[in-house]
């Protein structure tokens, strides 16, 4: 039964981080009280000098020394001692008294300094030394002490019992501190789930409250990354299937009689069409066997290659480039459609009549950049943010004259991220926008 009842409450401690924390405070608690009481009895809760063996040992110092000044006592020997072991003393006789040092304390001054202690005499302290009486027949002998020669005592326990104390409060902080160990591994996990690390997994070292919340934290991240994983397969098969009915509408639309009716479907056709490549793009891009394919290749001649197809198109685009030939390792048709992208954006919301989009190309020291600078509306520091997520478009109303799905920038920043790059904003509103597109090294 006993044993049943151990096993119960080891179970318990266990399983409870607030029992812990209980047993580690009253812990503390006792521990304190046993070392102050213990100070207090060995610094106030002592017997009368005169009765402990040190006092007895102290007395027979004390006539020890009585002696070595002689009967009747002498001044010269009292100086000897006073050179040779640092006491002085004071000496009343019916004749007269003397001293061994200006200023030697009276008795009523030596009283007057330990009230609380007058049961010690005929010891005590003044104050860094210590001094000890004796009275033999008609001689008073008083005499005192450096403090070295008795250490520090009282002073020396305070000493200790602040050790002891910060000991204590050290060691109980270090260990609740070792406790709450998982609430800075709950941290990380909850960064890298924020990051899209939806593979990532708390360590579980407990049995305790946060062990049990450290364990659902894992299950949560488990099924989130089961119902993202779910939703992009069932896009890549809605994407699928949805390719061969286009195929058949593009196919239909030929025998359309009407060329204006005939016109306008096939826009819409092109519309879907390249909303589910771009669908079936990112989703590759996203599963473990889509990832980008880098060959060398020259990256001004890409640019001006993609910038050709829409020489038609108004505004013009410019090409700047610092140098003619720019190799760099980069899968060329994805990257042919984060230009591509780009540049739509670009056209679609420049004003026709106004200047050139920019299109620069450059090597700095740490990177290779593409920036498309476009003369549009420009973007809030609101929106900026949220541009490259997908289906998320800045004018809400999906006008027909800007028309897009919100895929192509957020299609953009997936290709940069698999090429180890990134895609950049710099955008203010009535300023148009710059996307830089930067190659790592």
């Amino acid at each position: 039964m006993t044993r049943e009842r151990a096993l119960r409450f080891g179970s318990l401690v266990r399983g409870s981080l607030f029992f812990k924390l209980v047993l580690i405070y009253l812990g503390t608690t006792v521990v304190l009280m046993l070392t102050v009481g213990m100070v207090f009895h060995l610094t106030f809760d002592r017997p009368p000098m005169n009765e402990t063996p040190l006092g007895k040992h102290l007395q027979k110092y004390v006539e020890h020394l009585a002696n070595e000044l002689g009967d009747p006592p002498q001044r010269d020997r009292g100086l000897r001692l006073a050179q040779e072991l640092g006491v002085q003393s004071h000496v009343t006789t019916p004749q007269g008294e003397w001293t061994t040092i200006a200023g030697f304390p009276s008795d009523a001054t030596l009283t007057a300094e330990n009230p609380e202690h007058h049961h010690l005499r005929p010891f005590g302290r003044y104050h860094d030394a210590f001094f000890a009486t004796l009275d033999r027949q008609d001689v008073h002998y008083t005499f005192l002490f450096p403090r070295e020669s008795f250490g520090r005592g009282g002073g020396r326990a305070v000493i200790w019992l602040l050790t002891l104390i910060g000991v204590v409060l050290g060691g109980s902080y270090l260990v609740v501190r070792w406790l709450f160990r998982p609430l800075s591994w709950l941290n990380v996990g909850v960064r890298e789930i924020a990051k899209g690390n939806l593979t990532y997994q708390v360590p579980v070292r407990s049995a305790d409250e946060l062990g049990r919340l450290t364990e659902s934290f894992n299950v949560m991240a488990t099924q989130v990354r089961d119902i993202v994983r779910a939703r992009e397969q069932l896009l890549m098969d809605v994407s699928h299937e949805l390719r061969s009915p286009l195929t058949r509408l593009k196919v239909g639309l030929e025998f359309v009689q009407d060329k204006t009716v005939r016109a306008r479907l096939q826009q819409e056709a092109r519309e879907l069409e390249t909303m589910v490549t771009e669908l079936l793009e990112a989703e590759r891009l996203s599963s473990d066997y889509g990832g980008v394919r880098t060959t060398e290749a020259d990256l001004v001649a890409l640019v001006r290659d993609v910038v050709g197809a829409y020489r038609e198109r108004q505004p013009t685009i410019r090409v700047i480039a610092t140098l003619d030939s720019l190799l760099v390792h980069m899968d060329v048709e994805r990257v042919r459609i984060a230009l591509r992208n780009i540049l739509e954006n670009a056209l679609t919301y420049s004003p026709a009549t106004g200047p050139p989009v920019e299109v620069r190309v450059q090597r700095t020291d740490a990177s290779t950049l593409v920036s498309v600078r476009d003369h549009g509306p420009g973007i809030s520091p609101e929106e900026q943010g949220r541009v490259f997520e997908p289906f998320y478009r800045v004018d809400k109303s999906r006008e027909r004259g800007t028309g897009g799905y919100g895929l192509g920038l957020s299609l953009a920043k997936k290709i940069m991220t698999a090429h180890r790059g990134d895609l950049l904003l710099v955008s203010a509103l009535g300023q148009g926008s710059t996307f830089t597109l930067q190659f790592p090294l």
